[in-house]
């Protein structure tokens, strides 16, 4: 993880649609050997595949296939059939 990383699991509050809560909070996964760069948001119920990365600023509300960079706000899949090491 770099710097100013945030997973969030929920919104931070519930929303209610007829007395009932619609956004209820869900499980993060984080897969091996990921990079997730500076300012990196994840939202709730996402899946980063293995050997990913996350670029700079990005904000994450869907899964990243493993082996994949993904980048942008929202962030979305840019190349593919990649790796990365330390």
């Amino acid at each position: 993880l770099s710097r100013n990383v945030k997973l969030m699991t929920s919104d931070g509050h519930y929303i209610y649609k007829n007395n009932e809560i619609i956004n209820y909070g869900l499980d993060i996964t984080v897969e091996n050997n990921v990079w997730l760069a500076d300012n990196v948001t994840i939202l709730k119920g996402v899946n980063i595949g293995s050997n990913s990365v996350i670029a700079i600023n990005s904000t994450v509300t869907k899964n990243v296939t493993a082996n994949s960079i993904a980048a942008g706000n929202p962030a979305k899949v840019v190349k593919e059939g990649v790796g990365w090491r330390e």
